[in-house]
Protein backbone atom coordinates (compact mmCIF):
# COMPACT_ATOMS: atom_id res chain seq x y z
CA UNK A 1 0.00 0.00 0.00
CA UNK A 2 1.07 3.67 -0.63
CA UNK A 3 0.23 6.65 1.10
CA UNK A 4 1.51 10.23 -0.13
CA UNK A 5 3.29 12.66 1.51
CA UNK A 6 0.48 14.65 2.62
CA UNK A 7 -1.75 11.73 4.08
CA UNK A 8 1.68 10.63 6.09
CA UNK A 9 1.73 14.63 8.11
CA UNK A 10 -2.31 14.28 8.77
CA UNK A 11 -1.70 10.35 10.47
CA UNK A 12 1.04 11.75 12.47
CA UNK A 13 -1.24 14.84 13.55
CA UNK A 14 -4.31 12.66 14.04
CA UNK A 15 -1.66 10.37 16.22
CA UNK A 16 -0.32 13.69 18.15
CA UNK A 17 -1.12 13.88 21.94
CA UNK A 18 -2.19 10.13 22.13
CA UNK A 19 1.80 8.88 22.34
CA UNK A 20 3.23 8.80 26.01
CA UNK A 21 3.06 7.26 29.22
CA UNK A 22 -0.58 7.61 30.35
CA UNK A 23 -0.58 11.65 29.23
CA UNK A 24 -0.14 12.98 26.14
CA UNK A 25 3.29 14.75 24.81
CA UNK A 26 3.09 18.06 22.77
CA UNK A 27 4.94 19.50 20.02
CA UNK A 28 4.89 22.43 17.77
CA UNK A 29 3.52 21.20 14.56
CA UNK A 30 1.48 22.04 11.20
CA UNK A 31 -0.40 19.29 9.59
CA UNK A 32 -2.20 19.32 5.88
CA UNK A 33 -6.34 19.31 6.60
CA UNK A 34 -6.31 19.24 2.57
CA UNK A 35 -4.87 20.10 -0.82
CA UNK A 36 -7.71 20.64 -3.43
CA UNK A 37 -7.67 22.09 -6.97
CA UNK A 38 -9.76 25.35 -7.29
CA UNK A 39 -9.65 27.20 -11.28
CA UNK A 40 -10.69 30.17 -9.33
CA UNK A 41 -7.52 30.89 -7.89
CA UNK A 42 -4.77 32.42 -10.42
CA UNK A 43 -2.67 30.47 -12.82
CA UNK A 44 1.00 30.19 -11.34
CA UNK A 45 -0.86 31.15 -7.42
CA UNK A 46 -1.80 28.81 -4.52
CA UNK A 47 -3.75 29.83 -1.86
CA UNK A 48 -2.94 28.77 1.82
CA UNK A 49 -5.21 29.27 4.59
CA UNK A 50 -5.88 27.23 8.25
CA UNK A 51 -5.65 27.57 11.83
CA UNK A 52 -3.30 28.22 14.67
CA UNK A 53 -4.23 27.35 18.20
CA UNK A 54 -1.90 26.39 21.11
CA UNK A 55 -1.76 23.16 22.11
CA UNK A 56 -2.25 22.83 25.76
CA UNK A 57 -4.95 25.14 26.47
CA UNK A 58 -6.79 24.96 22.63
CA UNK A 59 -7.13 28.48 22.18
CA UNK A 60 -6.46 30.14 19.38
CA UNK A 61 -3.63 31.85 18.55
CA UNK A 62 -4.47 35.67 17.38
CA UNK A 63 -1.51 38.40 15.83
CA UNK A 64 1.00 35.07 14.37
CA UNK A 65 2.77 35.98 11.41
CA UNK A 66 2.39 33.06 8.44
CA UNK A 67 4.70 33.79 5.66
CA UNK A 68 6.83 32.49 3.19
CA UNK A 69 10.30 32.39 3.80
CA UNK A 70 11.36 35.22 1.33
CA UNK A 71 8.16 37.69 2.52
CA UNK A 72 6.71 38.14 -0.31
CA UNK A 73 3.65 36.63 1.10
CA UNK A 74 2.64 36.92 4.61
CA UNK A 75 -0.71 37.88 7.01
CA UNK A 76 -1.43 37.31 10.67
CA UNK A 77 -4.08 35.12 12.05
CA UNK A 78 -6.63 36.82 13.41
CA UNK A 79 -8.71 36.70 16.84
CA UNK A 80 -9.80 32.76 15.98
CA UNK A 81 -6.73 32.03 14.68
CA UNK A 82 -7.65 31.88 11.35
CA UNK A 83 -5.11 33.34 8.18
CA UNK A 84 -5.36 33.08 4.62
CA UNK A 85 -2.79 34.14 1.92
CA UNK A 86 -1.54 33.90 -1.75
CA UNK A 87 2.06 32.26 -2.53
CA UNK A 88 3.26 31.26 -5.69
CA UNK A 89 3.26 27.52 -7.06
CA UNK A 90 7.34 28.39 -6.81
CA UNK A 91 7.44 28.76 -2.93
CA UNK A 92 7.86 25.24 -0.94
CA UNK A 93 7.46 26.29 2.53
CA UNK A 94 6.01 28.48 4.91
CA UNK A 95 6.70 29.81 8.84
CA UNK A 96 4.73 30.35 11.61
CA UNK A 97 6.02 32.94 13.75
CA UNK A 98 4.39 34.53 17.19
CA UNK A 99 7.22 36.46 20.14
CA UNK A 100 5.46 33.91 22.37
CA UNK A 101 5.56 30.95 21.03
CA UNK A 102 8.28 28.31 19.19
CA UNK A 103 8.69 29.31 15.35
CA UNK A 104 7.19 26.43 13.22
CA UNK A 105 8.46 25.46 9.51
CA UNK A 106 6.42 23.40 6.51
CA UNK A 107 9.21 22.78 4.91
CA UNK A 108 9.49 21.20 1.33
CA UNK A 109 5.53 21.22 0.32
CA UNK A 110 4.79 21.33 -3.25
CA UNK A 111 2.33 24.34 -3.46
CA UNK A 112 0.49 23.93 -6.94
CA UNK A 113 -0.97 26.27 -9.80
CA UNK A 114 -4.80 26.72 -8.58
CA UNK A 115 -4.83 24.73 -5.40
CA UNK A 116 -6.32 25.70 -1.77
CA UNK A 117 -4.43 24.04 0.82
CA UNK A 118 -5.60 23.99 4.68
CA UNK A 119 -2.23 23.81 6.62
CA UNK A 120 -2.81 23.98 10.63
CA UNK A 121 -0.35 24.88 13.03
CA UNK A 122 -0.37 23.74 16.54
CA UNK A 123 2.19 25.45 18.98
CA UNK A 124 3.21 25.40 22.97
CA UNK A 125 3.20 28.13 25.00
CA UNK A 126 7.31 28.25 25.63
CA UNK A 127 7.09 31.36 27.66
CA UNK A 128 5.57 29.87 30.55
CA UNK A 129 3.49 32.77 32.29
CA UNK A 130 4.53 35.35 29.23
CA UNK A 131 7.26 36.59 27.81
CA UNK A 132 9.36 39.39 30.01
CA UNK A 133 10.66 42.90 28.67
CA UNK A 134 11.23 46.27 29.82
CA UNK A 135 9.03 48.97 30.06
CA UNK A 136 11.87 51.79 28.60
CA UNK A 137 11.67 55.42 29.75
CA UNK A 138 8.49 55.52 31.38
CA UNK A 139 7.98 59.18 32.22
CA UNK A 140 5.16 61.50 34.18
CA UNK A 141 4.45 64.52 33.86
CA UNK A 142 2.75 66.77 36.33
CA UNK A 143 0.92 70.40 35.59
CA UNK A 144 -1.21 71.38 38.09
CA UNK A 145 -3.34 74.53 37.97
CA UNK A 146 -1.09 76.17 41.00
CA UNK A 147 2.14 75.21 43.13
CA UNK A 148 1.19 71.90 44.51
CA UNK A 149 2.78 68.75 46.35
CA UNK A 150 2.05 65.63 44.94
CA UNK A 151 2.28 62.44 45.74
CA UNK A 152 3.18 59.54 43.00
CA UNK A 153 2.68 55.88 43.55
CA UNK A 154 2.72 52.91 40.83
CA UNK A 155 1.23 49.77 40.82
CA UNK A 156 2.38 47.39 43.19
CA UNK A 157 2.85 44.44 40.72
CA UNK A 158 4.92 47.22 38.49
CA UNK A 159 8.40 46.26 39.55
CA UNK A 160 10.80 49.69 39.41
CA UNK A 161 14.82 48.72 39.02
CA UNK A 162 15.71 52.18 37.98
CA UNK A 163 13.82 55.67 38.82
CA UNK A 164 15.01 59.13 38.66
CA UNK A 165 14.41 60.75 41.58
CA UNK A 166 14.42 58.13 43.43
CA UNK A 167 11.27 56.32 43.65
CA UNK A 168 11.54 54.99 47.79
CA UNK A 169 7.86 53.72 47.45
CA UNK A 170 6.51 56.91 45.61
CA UNK A 171 7.18 60.39 44.36
CA UNK A 172 6.98 62.86 46.99
CA UNK A 173 7.17 66.02 44.38
CA UNK A 174 6.19 69.72 44.32
CA UNK A 175 4.67 70.58 40.68
CA UNK A 176 4.30 73.83 39.11
CA UNK A 177 2.22 74.46 36.88
CA UNK A 178 4.95 74.58 33.94
CA UNK A 179 5.63 71.14 34.38
CA UNK A 180 8.61 71.86 36.58
CA UNK A 181 9.19 69.47 39.58
CA UNK A 182 10.95 69.90 42.63
CA UNK A 183 12.52 67.71 45.31
CA UNK A 184 14.80 69.48 47.86
CA UNK A 185 16.95 72.27 45.79
CA UNK A 186 16.82 69.72 42.92
CA UNK A 187 14.24 69.90 40.00
CA UNK A 188 13.12 67.55 37.35
CA UNK A 189 11.29 67.79 34.48
CA UNK A 190 9.38 64.63 34.70
CA UNK A 191 9.59 61.39 36.83
CA UNK A 192 11.47 58.52 35.12
CA UNK A 193 10.87 54.99 36.16
CA UNK A 194 11.99 51.78 33.74
CA UNK A 195 11.40 47.50 35.26
CA UNK A 196 10.65 44.72 33.84
CA UNK A 197 7.10 43.60 32.55
CA UNK A 198 4.97 40.60 31.78
CA UNK A 199 3.11 40.29 28.91
CA UNK A 200 0.31 37.54 29.96
CA UNK A 201 -2.00 38.29 27.06
CA UNK A 202 0.12 38.91 23.74
CA UNK A 203 3.24 37.97 22.39
CA UNK A 204 4.53 39.63 18.53
CA UNK A 205 1.26 41.87 17.31
CA UNK A 206 -1.49 41.50 19.97
CA UNK A 207 -5.67 41.96 19.55
CA UNK A 208 -6.95 42.98 22.88
CA UNK A 209 -10.30 42.94 24.32
CA UNK A 210 -10.05 46.46 24.33
CA UNK A 211 -9.13 47.38 21.09
CA UNK A 212 -5.33 47.99 19.48
CA UNK A 213 -4.16 50.78 17.68
CA UNK A 214 -2.00 48.98 15.51
CA UNK A 215 -0.44 50.08 12.30
CA UNK A 216 2.22 49.37 9.76
CA UNK A 217 4.82 52.37 8.33
CA UNK A 218 8.13 52.75 6.91
CA UNK A 219 10.90 53.52 8.52
CA UNK A 220 11.16 57.19 6.82
CA UNK A 221 7.53 58.58 7.87
CA UNK A 222 8.94 57.70 11.68
CA UNK A 223 8.84 61.13 12.65
CA UNK A 224 5.82 62.54 10.90
CA UNK A 225 3.81 59.65 12.00
CA UNK A 226 4.80 59.81 15.46
CA UNK A 227 4.16 63.70 15.44
CA UNK A 228 0.75 63.24 14.00
CA UNK A 229 -0.41 60.62 16.18
CA UNK A 230 0.88 61.99 19.47
CA UNK A 231 -0.59 65.23 18.49
CA UNK A 232 -4.24 63.80 18.08
CA UNK A 233 -3.29 61.47 21.77
CA UNK A 234 -3.04 65.08 23.34
CA UNK A 235 0.52 65.34 23.91
CA UNK A 236 2.12 68.78 23.77
CA UNK A 237 5.15 69.82 22.16
CA UNK A 238 7.49 69.31 24.71
CA UNK A 239 5.89 65.91 25.56
CA UNK A 240 6.12 64.88 21.84
CA UNK A 241 9.65 66.29 21.42
CA UNK A 242 10.95 63.67 24.15
CA UNK A 243 8.74 61.01 23.02
CA UNK A 244 10.37 61.18 19.27
CA UNK A 245 13.93 62.05 20.25
CA UNK A 246 14.02 58.40 22.12
CA UNK A 247 11.91 56.43 20.29
CA UNK A 248 12.56 57.27 16.64
CA UNK A 249 16.14 56.21 16.10
CA UNK A 250 15.17 53.07 17.63
CA UNK A 251 12.64 52.68 15.02
CA UNK A 252 14.45 53.99 11.93
CA UNK A 253 16.90 51.36 12.33
CA UNK A 254 14.66 49.30 10.66
CA UNK A 255 13.04 49.18 7.25
CA UNK A 256 9.74 48.77 8.38
CA UNK A 257 8.05 49.11 12.51
CA UNK A 258 4.43 46.68 13.04
CA UNK A 259 3.60 49.64 15.84
CA UNK A 260 0.59 50.26 17.84
CA UNK A 261 -0.43 51.87 21.06
CA UNK A 262 -1.57 51.46 24.40
CA UNK A 263 -3.97 54.02 25.82
CA UNK A 264 -5.06 54.78 29.46
CA UNK A 265 -6.86 51.90 30.48
CA UNK A 266 -5.35 49.47 28.18
CA UNK A 267 -2.11 50.62 29.35
CA UNK A 268 -3.20 50.42 33.15
CA UNK A 269 -5.11 47.06 32.23
CA UNK A 270 -1.34 45.63 30.78
CA UNK A 271 1.26 46.94 32.47
CA UNK A 272 0.24 48.95 35.96
CA UNK A 273 -2.07 51.77 37.37
CA UNK A 274 -0.78 54.74 38.90
CA UNK A 275 -2.33 56.58 41.98
CA UNK A 276 -2.18 60.73 42.04
CA UNK A 277 -2.70 62.41 45.08
CA UNK A 278 -4.35 64.75 44.68
CA UNK A 279 -6.35 63.66 42.09
CA UNK A 280 -6.12 64.74 38.26
CA UNK A 281 -8.57 65.84 36.41
CA UNK A 282 -7.27 64.51 33.41
CA UNK A 283 -5.14 61.59 33.06
CA UNK A 284 -3.35 60.17 29.32
CA UNK A 285 -1.21 57.18 29.26
CA UNK A 286 0.36 56.46 26.29
CA UNK A 287 2.56 53.52 25.56
CA UNK A 288 4.24 52.14 22.72
CA UNK A 289 4.72 48.51 21.72
CA UNK A 290 6.70 47.97 18.00
CA UNK A 291 8.68 45.43 16.01
CA UNK A 292 10.96 46.31 13.59
CA UNK A 293 10.35 43.66 9.94
CA UNK A 294 12.34 43.65 6.95
CA UNK A 295 9.56 42.50 4.99
CA UNK A 296 6.04 44.42 4.67
CA UNK A 297 2.44 43.01 6.46
CA UNK A 298 -0.56 43.87 4.27
CA UNK A 299 -2.68 43.31 7.48
CA UNK A 300 -3.02 44.47 10.86
CA UNK A 301 -5.63 44.84 13.54
CA UNK A 302 -7.73 47.62 13.20
CA UNK A 303 -7.01 50.74 14.80
CA UNK A 304 -8.48 52.59 17.58
CA UNK A 305 -8.84 56.28 17.10
CA UNK A 306 -9.78 58.25 20.49
CA UNK A 307 -13.07 59.48 20.00
CA UNK A 308 -12.62 63.10 20.96
CA UNK A 309 -9.38 65.81 21.69
CA UNK A 310 -7.75 65.67 24.97
CA UNK A 311 -9.55 68.26 27.00
CA UNK A 312 -6.10 69.45 29.04
CA UNK A 313 -8.06 71.67 31.85
CA UNK A 314 -7.36 71.53 35.62
CA UNK A 315 -5.02 69.38 36.77
CA UNK A 316 -3.53 67.49 34.10
CA UNK A 317 -1.45 64.36 34.34
CA UNK A 318 0.81 63.05 30.91
CA UNK A 319 2.50 59.33 31.18
CA UNK A 320 4.70 57.89 27.92
CA UNK A 321 6.97 54.60 27.89
CA UNK A 322 7.24 52.15 25.31
CA UNK A 323 8.80 48.78 24.53
CA UNK A 324 10.42 47.17 21.60
CA UNK A 325 9.26 43.41 20.92
CA UNK A 326 12.20 41.56 18.79
CA UNK A 327 11.70 40.51 15.07
CA UNK A 328 10.77 37.67 13.59
CA UNK A 329 14.17 35.55 13.43
CA UNK A 330 15.00 33.60 9.89
CA UNK A 331 13.68 30.33 9.67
Amino acid sequence: MTMSKNKIILVVALLWGTIGFGESILVDTYYVVSDVEDKSVPEGQCVVKGRVWEGYSEEFVSGGIIATLNRKSHTLSNDTGYYEMKVSARDTAIFFYHEKYKEIVCWNYNFQSQHVVTINFITSDRAGQGVIYEAEKPVIYLYPEKETDVTVKMDDKIEITTSYPEYNGGWDITASPDGTLKQGDREYPYLFWEGPIQYQQFGFFPVSDLGTYGLFINSDTVVSFLEKELAMFGLNAKESADFITYWAPRMQRHTYNLVYFMLDEEYDNTIGTIEVTPKPDVIRRVYLVFCGLDFEIDTVPNRTIPDEPLNRDGFVVIEWGGTELSSPSTP
